[in-house]
């Protein structure tokens, strides 16, 4: 992101022809914060498409919840999705189980593939006896 937007900055300054040094900040902070904006309402309204399932294709089953999710976005954020759906493991079926993971783990993960955000969880896993 912040490439893009420094690219985009750097194209606006070099294309327009300033009068002054404080009109070329003062554009790039225009644009700057344009690019902000424009970032953080995508990342909400991802948030919000996962959050309310609206237009779910695909549901992920764990401990007693489901999850519903977008095949478009799984596959196109993930190996892992992309090839599950395209080799055709899950093209008949439209949910996955996951069990070996806790749910606040898959629901990070989730967070991650729709809005690229994460948060610091620490996760307890069940000791497992031998």
């Amino acid at each position: 992101m912040m490439k893009i937007s420094i690219f985009a900055i750097s194209a606006v300054v070099s294309i327009c022809k300033f009068t002054s040094l404080f009109e070329q900040f003062y554009t790039a902070l225009i644009i700057r914060s344009n690019c902000d904006f424009r970032y953080n309402d995508l990342v909400a309204s991802m948030i919000k498409l996962l959050e309310s399932g609206t237009f779910s294709d695909f549901t992920i089953h764990m401990a007693g919840e489901k999850i519903p999710a977008h095949r478009a976005i799984l596959g196109a954020r993930s190996g892992f999705f992309n090839q599950m759906f395209q080799t055709g493991f899950a093209i008949n079926t439209n949910k996955i189980t996951v069990e070996e993971l806790p749910s606040e783990a898959v629901k990070a993960m989730l967070r991650f593939m729709y809005a690229g955000e994460i948060g610091v969880y620490v996760f307890k896993y069940p000791r497992r006896t031998r």
